[in-house]
């Protein structure tokens, strides 16, 4: 698996301080060393995670949790962690997957509330699985307060999109 150097950035306060008439404060920014902005604190080698990646250590915990196997759990823990690294950069599939692995407890505690918030923002890039899903989580209220008029807003925006 590729690793890529992951650096933490410190948001670094030289705050310059001179006492001027009383107890006020002023910044001297212009002192500030133009090189301290952004500081490696510590180097992690992490695996870069895809989703088809993901996508296999879900297949794998699924085919687990069919056969009755105790590890299932454990294994939608290891995909619920990859769905979320490459959530966070902004894929829309696997986004899906995350509020989906959140709304039915799969490697994490059932979260209505977060789940309906990664269906919104994957919803937001075109996945019409996750506007179905934001449109019962506004059906039921779950996750979000009750709406039968956006329900029926986000189920109508996936029926348009399978015709166009």
């Amino acid at each position: 698996m590729k690793m890529k150097k992951i650096y933490l950035p410190l948001v670094l306060l030289l705050l310059l301080v001179s006492y001027v008439n009383s107890d006020k404060l002023s910044l001297n920014a212009e002192k500030l060393p133009s090189d301290s902005y952004e500081i490696p604190v510590c180097q992690v080698d992490m695996p870069e995670v895809s989703y088809s990646d993901a996508i296999q250590v879900y297949n794998e915990a699924q085919n687990l949790s069919e056969q009755g196997d105790t590890r299932a759990q454990e294994v939608y823990r290891r995909a619920f962690g990859m769905f979320l690294a490459v959530s966070l950069g902004g894929n829309a599939d696997a986004q899906f997957y995350l509020a989906y692995c959140y709304s039915n407890g799969l490697g994490v505690e059932v979260d209505n509330d977060k789940a309906a918030e990664w269906y919104r923002r994957s919803a937001e890039q075109g996945n019409s699985s996750s506007q179905n899903n934001l449109g019962v989580c506004y059906s039921n209220g779950r996750g979000v307060n009750q709406d039968k008029a956006k329900a029926a807003e986000c189920i109508a925006d996936v029926l348009l999109r399978k015709r166009a």
